[in-house]
């Protein structure tokens, strides 16, 4: 009886550590890009995705595609050489904290520039998610999601 229950103790927790090794979680992404090139920055709105898979080291997997998912969109709409963040969180009081204070932080540089007569004033512009809307990144087995394939074969070429 004992090694019976200590089997099904051994088997109920080696299936709950693999169930939870990758969880398909909701979280909120919101992005930042700007350029150095370039006196204008963009924010998107704060987006929920459903699907997103968050690792057993509590990390977005994928992080960095969310990042070329609005690169490649704004490159494609002519804002070239973005440099782009993407901030995420499982609570979305969390990620509104972010997003304000990098907000606040751009509307101090912007108030600044406008005082100088010298610089360019900087432009802030914001993106709605029916311009851009984050696509969710799902490990496939041994390979990734066709999003992430295509960000890492620009991300190789340089393009």
């Amino acid at each position: 009886m004992r090694l019976e229950r200590f089997f099904l103790i051994v088997v109920v927790f080696s299936v709950c550590t693999t169930v939870f090794a990758g969880n398909k979680n909701k979280v909120f992404l919101c992005g930042f890009a700007a350029s150095f090139n370039d006196s204008t920055v963009f924010f998107t709105d704060i987006q929920e995705v459903d699907s997103a898979v968050i690792d057993k080291n509590h990390f977005l997997f994928g992080r960095d595609n969310y990042s070329y998912q609005l690169r490649d969109y704004l490159t494609s709409q002519g804002f070239e050489h973005a440099t782009c963040v993407t901030l995420w969180a499982t609570a979305r009081d969390v990620i509104e904290k972010k997003y304000q204070k990098l907000r606040n932080k751009y509307a101090v540089i912007a108030q600044k520039r406008t005082r100088r007569k010298k610089t360019a004033p900087l432009t802030v512009k914001y993106l709605t998610t029916e311009q851009f809307r984050y696509e969710a990144i799902v490990p496939e087995g041994n390979t990734v999601s066709a999003t992430k394939q295509s960000a890492v074969k620009t991300k190789k070429t340089g393009k």
